[in-house]
């Protein structure tokens, strides 16, 4: 039955109403308010992704990382979708959470339908903008409490750039992820201070990783996971909160993007530190979206 108190927005290809809150028990209000922002950008979706959609939002509410009384995630990016009509109103770049950090493209970086967006190793001007700045968010993320995350869909090592999501000072402070350097190691670091967490062994680039903070300092103070398994990183002392939007696909430093990664992006975030409970949650809500697209 459908509920016409709610809005509503057009399926591709068809002529009936899709209904946000249809379901059985209905929406939460982050599902409906998403799914409101999509009709008023003029976007159309089918139900495959609509279902996803809402599946994941209400998954990640019930989880508490949206809404409630401690959520997490300041931004949430799902690239695997299959609409795009522009650099700033495609249904790529919307962030899940709120329209606050809704990202944008630097340059050209490469958006396949249902898996994501890509630059080329260590390229410039080749990146998603989050819009995301760690100094001026005054969100989730904060200098002791914050985690960035990414799903990698292909197997790349990288030679000379290789940040898939990041940002750091002029000092070289900050954030940043390679799924896999040149070296062979994988690297999580979340508002380190120099000198920087070190690597970790990696045999493929592909899947899931969340860099993540919980204390100022001390070795347990940071944490590096890749498909919700703690991958034993050595913590470093954190360091002031960097000036520049958060890059996905690069790094981002002096206003410019750069350092960039060959992974292709299907799924980002950024927000406030993740318990092992809630890194498995989000893992679990993400693989689950991934395969409604064909991932």
């Amino acid at each position: 039955m459908f509920l016409k108190s709610k809005k509503k927005f057009w399926l591709a290809g068809g002529t009936a109403p899709y209904y946000a809150g249809s379901s059985a028990g209905g929406d939460a209000a982050a599902t409906t308010a998403f799914l409101a922002r999509v009709t008023a950008a003029s976007l159309t979706i089918d139900s495959t992704h609509a279902t996803m959609y809402r599946n994941l939002i209400n998954g990640l509410v019930s989880d508490g990382l949206i809404s409630g009384a401690t959520p997490k995630l300041d931004a949430l990016y799902f690239f695997a979708t299959n609409t795009v009509t522009g650099p700033n109103t495609a249904l790529a770049l919307m962030s899940l959470v709120s329209s606050t950090f809704n990202a944008t493209v630097s340059g050209v970086p490469t958006f396949t339908a249902d898996q994501g967006y890509a630059s080329t190793d260590n390229a410039s001007n080749k990146a998603v903008n989050s819009n995301f700045n760690p100094s001026t968010a005054g969100g989730h993320y904060q200098q002791n409490s914050a985690h960035v995350s990414l799903w990698a869909n292909n197997n790349v090592t990288a030679v000379s750039g290789g940040i898939a999501i990041g940002c750091n000072t002029a000092a070289g402070t900050g954030t940043a992820i390679f799924p896999k350097y040149s070296n062979g190691n994988a690297y999580w670091r979340i508002n380190d201070a120099l000198p920087a967490s070190g690597g970790i062994t990696m045999a493929s680039s592909i899947g899931h990783y969340v860099a993540n903070r919980s204390a100022a300092s001390g070795t347990t103070s940071s944490q590096g996971y890749k498909n919700a398994v703690d991958q034993g990183v050595t913590a470093v002392s954190s360091g002031a909160l960097t000036n520049q939007p958060m890059g996905i696909c690069a790094n981002s430093a002096s206003s410019s993007f750069g350092t960039a990664s060959a992974c292709q992006i299907s799924c980002a975030s950024i927000g406030g530190s993740l318990t092992p409970t809630q890194v498995t949650a989000l893992y679990n809500r993400l693989a689950a979206a991934r395969s409604a697209v064909g991932l």
